[in-house]
């Protein structure tokens, strides 16, 4: 779906030519956040949700993104446009670049989340983008965990929940978020159906034949 920015040849064709290339780790959890929605439900009777859930659960995450950077760095100070005397301190490129995001004219620019993620993220050192880069793929990991216990027991993933997961890895910590998620875990695996019953074991009656032969 072209609306959360996440095609192959955006990732193999834009990626390249960003701040982030560099930073493996920070071009990884950009990667994650704009391929989210390519997720794909191998159920039929899911795909239809798993398309229509991906957005906003992609949505949540690049959320998820600009709330560590600027919880954690204050970035949202960095880009105020009202504060020029910050952005003077940014640097000429990352001014030029924050510039060149306002015009809306890069291939993720369709999604505004990722967009103001991207520019959090811009205006931090590269060691702080590390810091938030480690902290969002740790979140989507626990996401991702929650998703496939979803299919798997056949239950419709739900924005409400993923964003429980992140506010709960935002505010309480990670070891909390951990055990969130494998209580709603838990509870989704007790809904699973019980396997199908056995075949009975087919007896093999002694035959006037066989009776014979002995």
């Amino acid at each position: 779906m072209q609306d959360m920015v996440g095609t192959s040849g955006l990732l193999e064709g834009e990626f390249d030519r960003r701040f982030y290339d560099q930073e493996p780790m920070v071009k990884g959890a950009i990667t994650a956040l704009a391929e989210f929605q390519q997720a794909a439900s191998t159920s039929p009777e899911l795909e239809q949700i798993a398309s229509e859930q991906n957005s906003a659960i992609g949505t949540i995450l690049a959320k998820g993104m600009s709330l560590f950077a600027i919880r954690d760095f204050n970035a949202h100070e960095k880009i105020d446009p009202q504060k020029v005397s910050q952005r003077k301190s940014l640097g000429t490129k990352v001014v030029l670049s924050l510039y060149k995001s306002k015009q809306k004219k890069r291939a993720y620019d369709a999604s505004p989340d990722l967009h103001n993620a991207i520019n959090h993220l811009r205006v931090l050192t590269s060691e702080e983008r590390i810091i938030v880069s480690t902290k969002v793929l740790d979140l989507t990991r626990y996401v991702q965990q929650y998703l496939m216990v979803c299919e798997s027991s056949r239950n419709e993933p739900l924005a409400e929940k993923v964003q429980t997961i992140r506010d709960t890895y935002i505010i309480k910590g990670e070891a909390l978020a951990r055990q969130y998620v494998e209580a709603v875990c838990l509870d989704l695996l007790k809904t699973m159906p019980p396997p199908d019953s056995p075949p009975p074991a087919i007896r093999f009656e002694e035959s006037e034949f066989t009776q014979k032969l002995d």
